[in-house]
């Protein structure tokens, strides 16, 4: 008789016990994770750290904003090689983009660092941005300023990248050519 007042009690505690650890299993942290895609894991590590800050939903502004991460970071890539070609080429060549001389602007360690860390900021910006605006009504419209902002650089960094190669292509010394605006 003396063990039903204390049984009762302990039973309840355990239901409760296994109530909560049912519910906690069945929360998002505990749900079985899907594997990406080797494309999807590629991306991440090249595109890094917008690519893999981004929202891993299956949204067509979600996919379009990796897209262009991705992009962006790909003309980016041509843009650093063909610079990095270009002051490598002649000892007297400069950089003529004055965003990327935070470092020295004939210093070819000082250009490449500082494209490097305007390319790194945009792309942690361009993740985390989108995030500050998600439970407002300007939701849709920030990611697509942000899509469209990342396509602009995008086209900025071919077109720099092209200018690159147009520059060492021609017989001019470096000091007098420039892309033009």
């Amino acid at each position: 008789m003396k063990r039903t007042p204390l049984l009762l009690p302990i039973l309840l505690f355990a239901l409760t016990l296994t109530a909560q650890a049912q519910t906690m299993f069945e929360s998002p942290l505990f749900a079985p994770q899907t594997s990406d895609s080797h494309i999807d894991k590629a991306f991440k590590i090249a595109a890094w750290p917008g690519y893999g800050i981004e929202e891993q939903g299956h949204s067509r502004l979600g996919t379009a904003a990796k897209i262009t991460l991705a992009t962006e970071r790909a003309a980016f890539a041509f843009d650093l090689g063909t610079t990095a070609r270009g002051l490598s080429s002649n000892p007297n060549a400069f950089e003529g983009n004055s965003l990327n001389t935070l470092f020295g602007g004939q210093n070819r360690i000082g250009v490449l660092s500082s494209m490097t860390s305007w390319e790194l900021g945009y792309s942690y910006t361009a993740a985390v941005v989108p995030r500050w605006f998600e439970a407002t009504r300007w939701r849709k419209p920030v990611r697509i300023a942000v899509i469209l902002a990342g396509a602009y650089l995008a086209e900025e960094h071919a077109r720099m990248g092209a200018c690159n190669i147009r520059i060492l292509s021609e017989s001019q010394p470096l000091q007098t050519q420039s892309c033009g605006e």
